[in-house]
This record gives C-alpha cells, sequence and structure tokens, in this order.
C-alpha cells in the first residue's frame, strides 16, 4: 500500500533527524524539506495534537497558533462523502507567550479537519482507535528534557501496529523558560506533536520534577487537557501543584492510572506533599472502579520502588496501602535515566546521605520490599533513551523496553492470568 503525503512527509521528517534521507529518495523528484525542530522558525500554527479528557471516549484536538481569530473543527463522513460535525474551538491563551490553545471536541475514530480563519490546517485526518474491547497497546516515552533528536529516535520504533496510545511520563520538557515566549517548550511540543503523529493518535501527559522548574514551569500544564478537568473549568492561573494532572482510563483490558509524583526528594513539601495526599482519594476510587479489569497498571515519573535513591518516598508511603488494596498488578515510570525492571517481593535497602540540597537532614537506609514489579525506562542521551510498549490481552500482559538508537529488545516482562 502506498503511503500518504502526510506520511511520506513525517518519513522524511525522521530521516533528517536520525541520520537523514536514503540514497533511494535522493534520486526522486525533490520533496518538501523535512522540518528541523531545532533551528527552523516556527510556524505560527503548529501541528495538532489529540488529548483524551473524561474518559477513553471524549477525544479533543489541540491546536497550538500565535495568530488566528477562529478555529474549527469538522468531522467528516467518508461513506456519504459531508460533513456531519462542525465544532468551533475555544482558545485558551497561554500566559507570557503569543500562543494560544486553540481546543475542541471531535468524534473519536473519525476522520476530521481543521479549518483556521477559514483556510484548511493539513488534510483529512483520521484517529487511530486507542484500544479495542479484547486488547490493548500502549507506548510510554520518559525523560526527553526537550531533545526532539532523541525524540525522533523514540518514534521512529512506534508503528502503527503496536500502539494506538502515547503517554509521556514526565521530564518531557527541561526546567521550562519562559524567555522569547517560552519557544524552547513550544518547539518541543510542535516536535512531540508532529513525529508522535499526535493529530491521529492521542497523548497523555504527566508531569516530571523538572517539568515544574523553571519561570515558565507554572504554565506547562495549560498545553495539556487534564483529563479530569472539563476544558471549560481549566483555571490557567492555578499555579504549580493546584491542578491535578492524574487520569485513569479503562483500555479494553487496561484500567491504566497516571499519578503525579512532583518534585524528587523532599523538595517544596509545602506544594508537593499536599498534591500527592490530594491525589490518594481519586486513586481509591479508581481503583475499585478497576476492580474487575483484567489488569491495572499504575504510571508515575518518579518510581515508587527502586533500588537507588530514585525514588519518591513520600508518594510510596502515601499510596502504597491503596495500591495493593486496589491490586495494581505493574507500574511503569522514569526519572532513574536508566532501564531497569524492580520486581516484586525482593527487599531494597536504600542508603542516602545528608543533602541540604534535596531536604535530606540525615544519613540513613530505608528498607522497602515492592508489591508489585516497577519497569522503568532510560534517559535522554540516544544511548540511554527506551521505548515502552505495553500489550495486554484478558489474559497476558507484556511490556517490552526498546532501546530507541536501534530498536533492540533490553528486556521485558510478562505476566499471564
Amino acid at each position: 500500500m502506498r503511503p500518504t503525503r502526510r506520511e511520506f512527509l513525517r518519513s522524511l521528517a525522521l530521516a533528517a533527524l536520525v541520520g537523514g534521507a536514503s540514497p533511494l529518495l535522493a534520486q526522486e523528484a525533490p520533496a518538501p524539506a523535512a522540518p528541523d525542530f531545532e533551528k527552523d522558525p516556527l510556524p505560527d500554527i503548529l501541528a495538532p495534537y489529540v488529548q483524551l479528557t473524561q474518559g477513553a471516549v471524549s477525544t479533543w484536538v489541540c491546536v497550538p497558533a500565535r495568530a488566528a481569530r477562529e478555529v474549527v473543527i469538522e468531522g467528516w463522513d467518508p461513506d456519504k462523502n459531508r460533513v456531519f460535525m462542525r465544532n468551533p474551538a475555544a482558545g485558551r491563551p497561554i500566559r507570557g507567550t503569543p500562543w494560544t490553545i486553540w481546543h475542541a471536541p471531535v468524534a473519536p475514530h473519525r476522520p476530521y479537519r481543521i479549518l483556521v480563519d477559514g483556510a484548511a490546517h493539513g488534510g483529512l485526518r483520521r484517529l487511530r482507535a486507542v484500544a479495542t474491547a479484547d486488547r490493548a497497546r500502549v507506548a510510554f516515552l520518559n525523560d526527553l528534557h526537550d531533545r526532539t533528536g532523541t525524540l525522533a529516535l523514540a518514534a521512529s520504533r512506534l508503528t502503527p501496529e503496536n500502539h494506538g496510545l502515547t503517554v509521556l511520563l514526565g521530564d518531557i520538557f527541561n526546567d521550562p523558560s519562559g524567555r522569547d515566549g517560552a519557544e524552547r517548550t513550544f518547539r518541543t511540543l510542535h516536535a512531540l506533536a508532529t513525529l508522535l503523529r499526535a493529530d491521529e493518535v492521542p497523548m497523555l501527559y504527566l508531569p516530571g520534577n523538572h517539568d515544574y522548574r523553571g519561570a515558565f514551569a507554572d504554565r506547562v500544564d495549560d498545553l495539556f487537557l487534564a483529563p479530569r478537568i472539563h476544558p471549560s473549568r481549566h483555571d490557567p492561573k492555578g499555579g504549580i501543584g493546584a491542578a491535578d494532572q492524574g487520569w485513569d482510563f479503562e483500555l479494553g483490558p487496561v484500567a491504566l492510572l497516571g499519578a503525579d509524583t512532583g518534585e524528587d526528594f523532599e523538595k517544596r513539601p509545602e506544594v508537593f506533599h499536599v498534591l500527592r495526599e490530594r491525589q490518594l482519594p481519586g486513586l481509591r476510587s479508581a481503583l475499585d472502579k478497576a476492580k474487575d479489569a483484567p489488569w491495572r497498571v499504575l504510571a508515575t515519573h518518579i518510581p515508587l520502588f527502586n533500588d537507588s535513591i530514585w525514588n519518591s518516598e513520600h508518594a510510596r508511603l502515601t499510596w502504597t496501602p491503596a495500591l495493593v488494596e486496589g491490586k495494581v498488578d505493574v507500574a511503569l515510570a522514569g526519572h532513574d535515566h536508566q532501564w531497569k525492571i524492580i520486581p516484586a517481593g525482593k527487599e531494597q535497602a536504600i542508603t542516602f546521605k545528608a543533602s541540604p540540597r534535596d531536604s535530606q537532614p540525615l544519613d540513613r537506609v530505608v528498607r522497602y520490599t515492592p508489591p508489585f514489579p516497577t519497569v522503568i525506562g532510560g534517559g535522554p542521551d540516544p544511548k540511554a533513551a527506551t521505548v515502552m510498549l505495553l500489550e495486554a490481552t484478558a489474559s497476558r500482559l507484556s511490556l517490552r523496553v526498546l532501546a530507541a538508537l536501534d530498536g533492540r529488545e533490553l528486556t521485558r516482562l510478562d505476566l499471564s492470568r
């Protein structure tokens, strides 16, 4: 089957970022240059991206625009060759920048198009099914730290066959700056939406500790739709820690829960202790709702359980009883920058050194025994970067960790009923 023009252009973008176009492409008719996400001027209208809110059946399209008076999302009926839905988008200005995020609902799994001031922004797009009743496939990326070259490597490992949803597990941005209207952050956002095909594959976001640092950190959440907050009720003046960025979805046989671990160690407890404690009732409720799901999967940025100091002690102490009672099967995380699997049932003894910078007053050893396994992704360096792929049916769940650099399977976890 011949690729569509948009798929062809995306392949060019990947080729330019991970090693250049092939000799065969060089001999063919000239094609538009692949975007350079680090050097090219940002267009006035960035690549759109799909968000899930209030359950997998409620889907929204976000369009970042620097200059737009009206954005409309149209649903297209290919059988009748006509528009069946027309939703004017609402604009959310991003404070301190020239950008506005326009957002409107779109019918799941149906073709749609975007009109900006009456002109088409791209062609007809078709939303990919997030999951089926009997199978879920999810891709997890973590710790990109604004490195679009690493993102391109990771994206090259994603196919329509291995995922219907992309989850960003934090530290996607690196101490977001407000400089030049948050130019760096919007470059990363544009690269994410383009390379992850986020106009067709929904993209979920969880904050990491580095997403909470920098002059623009209190507005990064405004780029995304927190699934528990309806877009019309979103308060962009809430500030860090004000909004619950956690989420939970039923994806076929999987109940997927995202929880926000906030900052690392004991930094800013007046903000992040409150944030973690506030999420506990939501976690309990989500797990109770998912009690009949074949699998319950927890996603965080900072691991609750690790074999090193890179874990969230307060989140572990606050959430673990509820997670055990709710029968979580497996957790995924990042933060460590080293891929690994922390097994269930093996005691870990973690030595902490006193560090005023990390709010550690004393040398001490912390011991714990993980009640469920945790799979941890790699770091931002291309040689350490990973993609984690989850695939589950009612009877089997597998988590594969692939090297972003060459696609090798580095490790895997297989669970069965």
